[in-house]
C-alpha cells in the first residue's frame, strides 16, 4: 500500500532530524572540514545521493543544524512587557527559560557549542547570527540603561558572557555544575531576585 503525502511527509522530516543529530555529532567529535558528506551518508546508512536530496551541501546542513538551535534559544526572548521592553520579570523568566533548555538536554547543548566554535562553522554561520544576535544585544542595552547603569553596553556584554560561561561549565560537567544557584546568584547581582 503507497504511503499518504502526510507519512512521506513524516518519513522525511524524520531522515531531516537524523541527518542533522548524526552530522552533529561527526562535526562535533571529528571536525566540520574532516567529515565529508559521504561519512554522513554513511552514518545514516544511505546514500550521498540521497543526502543531497535533503540538503544541498555541507555548509547548508551545519547552518541549518545551528540556526534549529538558535530558533530554540530565539523563542525564549520573545517575551516583552507593554512597551515591548524586557523588564524585570520578563529577564528573569529569559534567564530562566535560557537554562531549562540546558537542562532538558545537556549533550545536544555540548555537540552543539563543540561543532560551532570551530573556526570554519563560526564562519559560516555568523552572517546569518549576526541579524539576530544585534537586537537582542540592543534590547539588553536597553534593559540595563533603563536600570541606570552608568555603561549599559557593558552590563549588557557582561551579563551574556556570565549566561555563555555558566552555560558552557553546564554542558561541560552537568552533573556537578551549580546551575540553580549560579543563576540565582546573577539574579542577585542584577537586583532581580523575585
Amino acid at each position: 500500500m503507497p504511503k499518504s503525502p502526510e507519512q512521506f511527509q513524516a518519513q522525511r522530516d524524520e531522515r531531516r532530524e537524523r541527518i542533522k543529530a548524526e552530522a552533529m555529532a561527526l562535526f562535533a567529535h571529528e571536525g566540520f572540514a574532516q567529515v565529508s558528506v559521504s561519512r554522513i551518508a554513511a552514518a545514516v546508512g544511505m546514500s550521498k545521493g540521497l543526502l543531497y536530496s535533503y540538503f544541498a551541501s555541507k555548509d547548508d546542513l551545519v547552518k541549518e543544524i545551528v540556526m534549529d538551535s538558535v530558533r530554540k534559544l530565539m523563542a525564549v526572548y520573545e517575551l516583552r512587557d507593554s512597551r515591548g521592553r524586557l523588564d524585570d520579570e520578563a529577564m528573569r523568566f529569559v534567564l530562566g527559560k535560557s537554562m531549562e533548555l540546558l537542562r532538558a538536554s545537556p549533550e545536544n547543548w555540548r555537540l552543539y557549542m563543540a561543532m560551532v566554535l570551530q573556526p570554519q562553522v563560526l564562519a559560516l554561520v555568523m552572517p546569518e547570527l549576526a541579524p539576530i544576535a544585534a537586537p537582542l544585544m540592543a534590547e539588553l542595552v536597553g534593559f540595563f540603561a533603563e536600570r541606570g547603569a552608568p555603561k549599559p553596553a557593558v552590563e549588557a556584554r557582561l551579563l551574556s558572557a556570565m549566561m555563555d560561561g555558566i552555560s558552557l561549565n553546564y554542558i561541560l560537567d552537568p552533573e556537578n555544575f551549580p546551575l540553580d544557584e549560579s543563576i540565582d546568584r546573577v539574579l542577585e547581582l542584577y537586583g532581580l531576585k523575585a
